[in-house]
């Protein structure tokens, strides 16, 4: 065989800008006019072959390297397997729906990439209305977000694009229970299984100045063990505390940038379960202890154990998302420095809007690269169309508010539910047309 084929032969394992040089290396020499035989020609011709062929096989690796198959987000119980497989359709109680496996609720779920969650409703639709301009999602004048637990769940929930936006109450115990149904939500609509959990909130520092963001490195219990401790059958269950270093390294560097004027630390976080005595608080109903032992606890937390806020809920949090096996982080702001002061001080409510956006910037600017990096394109999956909205509980003025075209689906399962409950909140379900469930397009935007 000529130099060329035996340099084809050499390099079949090389990388594929490799592979291209010698697969133009060959056709020049065939091509050429270099005295070579028939038999050379015939040889050269075949490592030509060869080598178009594992070009192909090459490319096609890279691509897939680049675009990884999906893969579903997947939980592993196997109680809820067997009522896929039985068709059965589950009652999201606190969230309000009614959901199967490929029905038409869920469907329009399996787009999240990211789940973000706090305490009170009103910080939540505020940040799917910043998520709706950080990801420029075009939407028509006069609309906006719609909660899609329909306004009578214990939660709120709110959709922009790829983020979902839920609420969880104060407390382990209460996001515990939304996590659940969220969790069984995206199993359900076979999301991404690369969809992330952030959780964006206040908290009380531990010598920090006000206002700082504190971005959660551990997460530690009462007794400074990285665990959540439950109670199941009987028996104590520890379930390990851990978030993704990762992404709050990530969320680090969004927030460390000039632009964002974000005065920020990361550090670790003291989960209570309790806002008075279990965060060494003097001024509940109860106190047992004194001002040295609140003193001297409160330095052990700040020094042996590095922690920089407590809060109340990032121990279910973060252990619920470790089991799941999906990423996690939690972004608080702090509205008093423990080490100075148990009470938020009057004077913080002239700045508390303004503090309450920093995590959401954070977060949502760190969403806002991710997808650009990505390449992803951002549309209104479920539609959108009017309704007469509701008002700010702070200002009073009229907020614009919409139903997307989910909704007639939504409330026929919440019709559903009604039955489901055996009667427990009969009449909170408002009524459906079913020609309304029947027409419905959840790729349809209806103006009225």
């Amino acid at each position: 065989m000529g130099d060329a084929g035996k340099l084809g032969l050499e390099r079949m394992n090389d990388t594929l800008p490799a592979i291209l040089q010698t697969l133009n290396s060959l056709q020049a020499s065939i091509t050429g006019q270099n005295g070579r035989s028939a038999v050379d020609q015939t040889e050269a011709l075949k490592q030509l072959s060869s080598l178009r062929q594992l070009l192909e096989t090459k490319a096609k690796s890279s691509k897939d390297h680049e675009n990884p198959a999906r893969e579903d987000f997947n939980l592993r119980n196997k109680h809820l397997q067997k009522k896929i497989e039985k068709k059965e359709p589950d009652f999201l109680y606190h969230l309000g729906l009614v959901v199967s496996l490929n029905s038409q609720t869920v469907q329009v779920f399996r787009d999240i990439k990211y789940v973000c969650v706090g305490g009170t409703p009103s910080r939540m639709f505020e940040f799917a209305v910043v998520c709706l301009g950080a990801l420029k999602i075009q939407v028509p004048a006069g609309m906006g977000v719609t909660d899609l637990c329909g306004g009578h769940a214990r939660y709120v929930m709110y959709k922009a694009g790829p983020v979902l936006t839920v609420s969880h109450g104060m407390g382990n115990p209460s996001l515990s229970i939304m996590m659940h149904e969220i969790l069984k939500l995206l199993h359900y609509a076979r999301a991404e299984r690369g969809v992330k959990f952030i959780r964006i909130g206040t908290c009380g520092g531990v010598g920090v100045p006000l206002g700082t963001t504190v971005i959660t490195e551990k997460v530690y219990n009462g007794l400074f063990q990285p665990y959540f401790t439950q109670y199941i059958l009987g028996k104590q269950v520890q379930r390990p505390a851990i978030l993704d270093a990762g992404v709050s390294r990530d969320l680090m560097h969004y927030a460390a940038k000039s632009e964002m004027n974000i005065p920020v630390v990361s550090g670790n976080t003291l989960c209570a379960n309790d806002f008075y005595e279990e965060q060494a608080r003097i001024d509940g109903a109860f106190c047992e202890f004194n001002t040295d032992e609140q003193k001297d606890f409160l330095q052990k937390c700040y020094h042996a154990y590095g922690i920089r806020n407590f809060e109340m809920e990032s121990l279910a949090f973060s252990a619920m998302c470790h089991l799941a096996g999906v990423k996690a982080a939690v972004v608080c702001v702090t509205l008093m420095n423990r080490l100075e002061s148990d009470q938020v001080d009057p004077e913080v409510e002239a700045h508390l809007e303004e503090w309450q956006r920093r995590p959401q910037r954070i977060v949502a600017e760190l969403i806002k690269q991710e997808m650009a990096n990505d390449g992803a394109t951002v549309s209104l999956s479920d539609g959108l169309r009017p309704n007469p909205g509701r008002t700010c509980s702070r200002t009073g003025s009229m907020i614009p508010s919409v139903h997307s075209t989910l909704d007639p689906i939504l409330d026929h399962d919440r019709a559903q539910a009604t039955s489901v409950a055996s009667g427990a909140g009969a009449g909170t379900f408002r009524p459906v047309d079913p020609a309304a469930v029947a027409n419905c397009s959840s790729a349809d935007v209806v103006l009225k």
